[in-house]
Parts: C-alpha cells; structure tokens; sequence
C-alpha cells in the first residue's frame, strides 16, 4: 500500500530559510484524516474553509507559501493565506473560498499540497 502523506523539513542557520512541505489529506468532510502531517507543523480545522498550520518552532518571518488543492471534488475551491504570526504564535492561516458560492467552502475528499519557506529566527537544537 502507498503512503498517504510525505513530508520535509530543512533547517538552515539563523536567518536561512527553511522549507516546510508536504500533502495532507482531507476526509469527506475537510478534516485532516489523522495519518497526514507535515513534519515540523500541526493541521487543524476550527471551521468552515479555515485551516490553521501550527508550526513547531517560532520563525523571523514567512518568505513565501503555496497551496495546491489536488483531487478535490469541489472545482473552484481557491486556497488563500490569511494572518500569519509566525515570529509570536506560530499560526499560519489558510482559508478556501468557492468562487460559484461566494462564500468560505471546505475542499473535501481532496489532497492539499502545501508549502511554506520561512526565515529561521536561530539554528535548531
């Protein structure tokens, strides 16, 4: 049977960046399915079409992101970045929005390719 997630993590010295990146899979109702993760961050779904990615470590900054909805069965579903507050809290949000609905949508059944490249605030332990 083929894995359902991969996952990558690279550190760099203080001030380098650092890349977070892999697949998370969603269930038939937009929640992460409890085999995905992303090393180095934690999914949660507290609500319609909201995502936040609860790294492990604090961050100077974020220097870009992309996610990419594969699979899903909801075709205009576009992903979005929201606040990020990756130096304090270490949340970063990710909200979905139907472009048909003009509302927030959960992309469901689906696959999110996500990844994030952050400025290192000090070289890990």
């Amino acid at each position: 049977m083929a894995k359902n997630f991969t996952a990558t993590r690279r550190y760099s010295k203080a001030g380098m960046p650092v890349v977070l990146e892999g697949i998370v899979t969603l269930d038939g109702s937009g929640d992460p399915t409890s085999s995905t993760a992303i090393k180095g961050m934690t999914i949660t779904h507290p609500g319609t079409g909201d995502y936040e990615l609860l790294l492990d470590d604090k961050y100077q900054s974020l220097l870009s992101c992309s996610c990419i909805v594969l699979k899903s069965s909801i075709s205009d579903t576009v992903p979005q970045f929201g606040a990020t507050a990756v130096s304090t809290t270490r949340v970063v949000d990710l909200l979905f929005f139907s472009s048909a609905a003009q509302a927030a949508a959960n992309p469901v059944s689906c696959s999110l390719s996500i990844k994030l490249v952050l400025e290192a605030s000090s070289a890990p332990a």
